[in-house]
């Protein structure tokens, strides 16, 4: 999946270095049956959440969401009709268009 500009810019201010490029390269790689690119947001923007810059957590996230995405959902407070304000607060304002991809990363 790609990596939206929020997620990217998310992953430079938890993550330095090889780690930054591990977290990168496993919600790219993230096999979880999202539906679109707001979904996929969603639930690596949880992933991240959970993970709080902790590399270790962010890969046990990550399997617990190629399981069922919708426990990463709850454990980071994203399930609820309001997610997508908590979404803007964790990761930053969308782009000016309202998408969630400034530009596609992968």
């Amino acid at each position: 999946m790609d990596v939206s500009q929020r997620i990217a810019r998310r992953i430079a201010r938890d993550f330095r270095g090889e780690h930054a490029t591990q977290a990168v390269d496993l919600l790219s790689s993230l096999e979880i049956g999202a539906t679109s690119a707001e979904a996929a947001e969603r639930i690596c923007g949880a992933l991240l959440i959970i993970a709080g810059g902790d590399v270790d957590r962010l890969v046990e996230a990550a399997a617990t969401a190629e399981i069922d995405w919708r426990d990463v959902l709850v454990r980071a407070g994203l399930e609820h009709d309001d997610w997508r304000a908590h979404l803007d607060v964790a990761l930053g304002p969308k782009a000016l268009d309202g998408s969630t991809h400034d530009e596609p990363r992968s």
